[in-house]
């Protein structure tokens, strides 16, 4: 009986291993963050000196550092669009990705989180004794209409979008790939927290990167903590333009 079997059976085709697709690394983050840094000093630095050295500038200072926070967070926006670029892989990484139906479970979880960090100033002004208000003072500084808009868009969309694209997005996968999740969770936190430096809010804030970091796991993406950030900030900038309006 003939076999009808090669003597010598070619063998499996070797496909050499791709090179490994970069996600977000600690350098970007660096990177990402010393950008932002340098718009910041740069835009505010110019309005402090323009402040001291103008008296038209001082005599409607609150006027143009609301144009200036909207110009800020459009600028900063801009660079992370820019650093991060069309590579899909890192938009993907830092949890810009197609919404789920958990998103449903922020029904839920914005309410619980309100009531919680509400709970945490409240306990943190009683043992600091401070019973101010974040308006006191300011509101004898009149504001126009098309200031007052922009300091809304900028405080409350755009600011939240880019926070949450940077804390919960680049700097999040960022450490979360370096050290594990758990790190960066309190990594995250702890770098908001630092970064807004309102002595008497540190605990507020804290608390609310912990909950916006807990959001970017459980929905996966940054839309979860996006929406909570934005009603959070509704909230504060309504009335704060109450009090300068």
């Amino acid at each position: 009986m003939t076999s009808t079997l090669p003597d010598n059976p070619p063998a499996p085709v070797q496909h050499e291993p791709g090179p490994p697709v970069p996600g977000v690394t600690l350098r970007l983050a660096a990177v990402t963050a010393g950008l932002i840094l340098a718009v910041t000093v740069l835009l505010f630095g110019s309005v402090l000196v323009l402040g001291l050295t103008v008296p038209a500038v001082r005599s409607h200072i609150v006027t143009v550092l609301a144009i200036t926070a909207f110009v800020h967070a459009a600028l900063v926006l801009a660079v992370e669009v820019i650093v991060l670029g069309r590579r899909r892989e890192l938009w993907q990484d830092i949890g810009i990705t197609r919404p789920s139906r958990r998103l449903l479970h922020l029904l839920w979880q914005i309410p619980v989180a309100v009531v919680i960090l509400l709970v945490v100033q409240g306990v943190a002004l009683l043992l600091m004794g401070d019973n101010g208000s974040a308006t006191d003072g300011v509101s004898e500084f009149g504001l126009g209409p098309a200031p007052a808009i922009l300091l809304f868009i900028g405080a409350a969309v755009l600011t939240p979008l880019w926070e949450e694209i940077f804390f919960r997005g680049v700097l999040f996968a960022a450490v979360g790939r370096k050290w594990g999740m758990a790190w960066a969770v309190i990594g995250s936190a702890v770098i908001f927290c630092a970064v807004h430096g309102v002595p008497i809010l540190l605990p507020y804030l804290f608390t609310m990167g912990v909950i916006l970091a807990l959001l970017r796991l459980f929905h996966r993406n940054i839309w979860g903590g996006l929406a909570l950030h934005m009603t959070i900030n509704v909230i504060a900038s309504s009335a704060v333009l109450v009090a300068l309006v």
